[in-house]
């Protein structure tokens, strides 16, 4: 009887594990550098996330555009570019001072929700400024999604990946993997009630 429950919780681990990577949502992820007022980036993905990823702030625009030239999406995120600091006594250790310091340079990891369609991210400072232009369309060629796949800048040396699994491989493979458990775990169930009849 404890063997049987046993391969029963199991079987509904499985299954809950293969539920939760179907409902996975995706995102692009995106690593800026801030470097005296100008942003480049050093890293495009795609990635599956179970929760809704956000990047925190409110001194930048993020703006998805789909083919048409129309934007899908709009965010408001942030980048740092100042630093609250304190002066503490070194005798008493009380604070005796502090300010404001305007940094120079900053990273910030921007995640946006992925779009098939999405041609390309455009991020604006809060004067509406363009402050640079993402390429994102070859992310959405024939509903491939790329995970962890890095964008090749021109100093990076490109890198031979296996081609991605797209969602509805994901799933399909996750169901079938799922069915064959289940398959494996009724006939376990089946050897075993057999042995105690003949017992």
């Amino acid at each position: 009887m404890m063997k049987k429950k046993g391969f029963l919780l199991a079987a509904l681990l499985v299954i809950m594990a293969i539920s939760v990577a179907a409902d996975a949502q995706y995102y692009y992820k995106i690593g800026l550098t801030y470097n005296r007022g100008n942003i480049s980036y050093t890293l495009l993905s795609v990635i599956p996330s179970p929760k809704t990823l956000e990047t925190p702030g409110a001194n930048y625009i993020a703006e998805l555009i789909g083919p048409d030239g129309k934007a899908i999406k709009v965010s408001i995120f942030g980048i740092s570019t100042e630093l609250l600091y304190d002066i503490v006594d070194p005798e008493t250790g009380e604070i005796i001072g502090g300010g404001l310091r305007q940094l120079n340079e900053s990273e910030a990891t921007l995640y946006l929700p992925y779009y098939e369609n999405a041609q390309r991210i455009n991020i604006y400072d809060l004067n509406l400024t363009k402050k640079l232009t993402i390429p994102v369309a070859e992310l959405a060629k024939a509903g491939v999604i790329p995970v962890e796949i890095e964008k090749v800048l021109p100093e990076a040396v490109p890198r031979e990946e296996a081609p991605p699994a797209t969602p509805v491989q994901q799933v399909v493979n996750g169901v079938l993997i799922g069915l064959g458990i289940i398959m494996v775990l009724t006939m376990l169930v089946l050897l075993l009630r057999r042995r105690k009849r003949k017992a």
